[in-house]
């Protein structure tokens, strides 16, 4: 029986084209660093700590640790030094970029339906932001005031998506079994990997560009309101142990 649902965000819940949100964000960010670095050395720099920090297999350091630990010897500055801007920068710009989010109609609706229905419900995007910046983003969903059991924020995660690591510290913390879960989300390679260890999958088509001719495995897929439907109608906590594939 299904009793946890995991929802990814961008894309899914909230409309974000990633293409030219992440290129604004990282030239909000450099700008708060401008009596230290030139911009684009900077954001080179940000990008190569994030990789690192994507990449991270070590379950001793939250991804948090792993990214500060590397920009802060590639940046030549302490923690001292560099937390108080990224601080400033997540409490005072990180909101303006709303522009370039735009709220899906179904979100909110989804999230009372869940809720009602007695679903642990977590926000289960790839966790290379803040919890702050999180909140933001779930603001800009208009799906903020709920009680999520979990949100994969960096400073508690300790891996990333894809990584098999990601879902099982999801399962641990949550105390769920993967069998008892369901990954809603739009990414083939990110949100799909739950697959791998169990835990079925809902794929959702509105934001995926050129979906034809892509080799992919998913339990379900179709729009979110597709999933609306089946939440409401069919009631997940009904489906099949074991993922249809």
């Amino acid at each position: 029986m299904i009793t946890t649902l995991l929802f990814d965000l961008d894309n899914t819940l909230l409309e974000n084209n990633m293409d030219r949100f992440i290129p604004e964000f990282l030239y909000a960010l450099a700008a708060r660093f401008d009596h230290l670095f030139s911009r684009d050395w900077f954001i080179q720099q940000v990008l190569t700590s994030t990789r690192e920090m994507v990449d991270n297999q070590d379950p001793s350091k939250t991804n948090q640790g792993v990214f500060f630990e590397s920009l802060v010897k590639r940046l030549g500055h302490p923690l001292s030094v560099l937390k108080p801007i990224f601080d400033q920068f997540y409490a005072h710009d990180f909101d303006k970029l709303k522009v370039f989010a735009k709220r899906v109609p179904e979100a909110k609706d989804i999230m009372e339906e869940a809720f009602n229905q007695g679903y642990k419900v977590a926000i289960a995007t790839n966790p290379i932001f803040p919890l702050s910046a999180m909140m933001n983003r779930l603001n800009w969903a208009g799906i903020s005031e709920f009680q999520y059991v979990l949100i994969t924020s960096y400073e508690v995660m300790h891996f990333c998506k894809p990584h098999v690591g990601y879902y099982q510290e999801i399962l641990n913390t949550l105390d769920v079994k993967a069998h008892q879960c369901l990954m809603v989300g739009d990414d083939i390679k990110n949100d799909l990997h739950a697959l791998s260890i169990g835990i079925r999958t809902f794929l959702v088509t509105d934001f995926i560009q050129n979906l034809e001719g892509k080799r992919y495995t998913t339990t379900f897929q179709g729009s979110l309101k597709d999933f609306r439907r089946m939440l409401k109608s069919f009631s997940t906590k009904n489906l099949p142990l074991y993922p249809q594939l």
